[in-house]
């Protein structure tokens, strides 16, 4: 018996250039931090717009992380390793952050 694995491709618009480089993080150390969290999905971060592909469940946490980072990093946050991996932990954990 096979076991089939729901397969997604999403996408998360962000607003502006200087959001999106927030988002990647110096030389895309933040991207590389999701995309180890993640590894069953695929992340390709182009323009203003980041396309994610793979199985069904950690390609919506991942998107969730990304959305989360780009509220961050759009209120005029910096987004460090450490506030990365505790929105990823978050996220993980089923945690919404605080409005």
């Amino acid at each position: 018996m096979s076991l089939e694995t729901s397969i997604l491709d999403l996408e998360v618009q962000v607003p502006d250039e200087g959001v999106m480089l927030e988002l990647l993080g110096q030389h895309d150390s933040n991207l590389r931090r999701i995309e180890a969290a993640f590894p069953s999905t695929r992340i390709v971060a182009r323009g203003t717009h980041v396309r994610l592909s793979g199985e069904s469940e950690s390609t919506q946490r991942a998107r969730t992380v990304i959305r989360e980072l780009v509220e961050i990093a759009g209120s005029g946050q910096s987004l460090d390793g450490d506030r990365v991996q505790r929105v990823i932990a978050m996220v993980e954990d089923g945690v919404q952050r605080p409005s």
